[in-house]
């Protein structure tokens, strides 16, 4: 162990010592700013449960003062989802229909979107979206005989540095088509484009809606929304 991470241990601990047990909310980084610039933090166990809890992904696992504390926690979020709009709503739900309701936020929860594959056919028929590296739940086309003509894209992956920054869709009845585009190119239209089209844009964090043979109802949700 280097001198100076020994020295940044001792003061960890003398801090802790100042302040207690941190029982207010042990699922807290003690700087959030100096976490993130110092991703190196997270190679050290200690540094990484007690300093940089949220950041490191520990799951906050500080042990309880009690044993009569309750051991049952309500993760932390990692990402705010008051800082996440939803954008346009596509798609009309039928009277009385018996549809798949889904919505990706708990999953966007591993992280950023890191890839996306779609099925095209008439309309846009099924969504698969990974979540750093972990891929959702797929949505859509749930039945074999829902439409004939389908085609899978490619799997799009996503450098860091990459994100969708705007999508186009088109729809009334049912999501027809989407076109997503990152900060670094455009992806293929997906669906066949009706005259009712959508564009937004920000960064794409997780989509919701409801779906049958087709999206009856699709939203995309985005940091730093704007309608375009």
């Amino acid at each position: 162990m280097t001198t100076g991470r020994l020295i940044l241990r001792v003061l960890v601990t003398l801090t802790l010592l100042f302040k207690g047990s941190r029982s207010d909310n042990p699922c807290v980084d003690l700087d959030p700013n100096g976490c993130k610039a110092n991703p190196h933090l997270c190679q050290d166990p200690l540094l990484a449960e007690v300093t940089c809890p949220v950041t490191c992904r520990t799951g906050c696992s500080i042990n309880p003062t009690s044993a009569s504390i309750s051991t049952t926690t309500t993760p932390t979020p990692i990402h705010p989802t008051s800082e996440v709009v939803g954008g346009h709503l596509t798609g009309q739900i039928p009277v009385g229909s018996n549809l798949i309701i889904f919505n990706d936020s708990d999953a966007w929860n591993h992280g950023r979107i890191t890839g996306i594959r779609m099925l095209c056919g008439q309309y846009l028929l099924a969504m698969a979206i990974q979540y750093n590296g972990v891929w959702a739940q797929r949505h859509g086309f749930w039945a074999g005989n829902c439409a004939t003509n389908q085609t899978w894209t490619p799997i799009h992956f996503f450098e860091e540095d990459e994100w969708i920054q705007h999508a186009e869709l088109t729809g009334s009845w049912f999501t027809s088509s989407v076109t997503f585009t990152t900060n670094k190119r455009r992806l293929e239209t997906c669906g066949i484009p009706e005259a009712v089209k959508f564009r937004e844009g920000g960064r794409l964090e997780f989509v919701s809606g409801k779906f049958g043979c087709f999206f009856d109802r699709l939203q995309l949700h985005w940091s730093s929304y704007v309608s375009l």
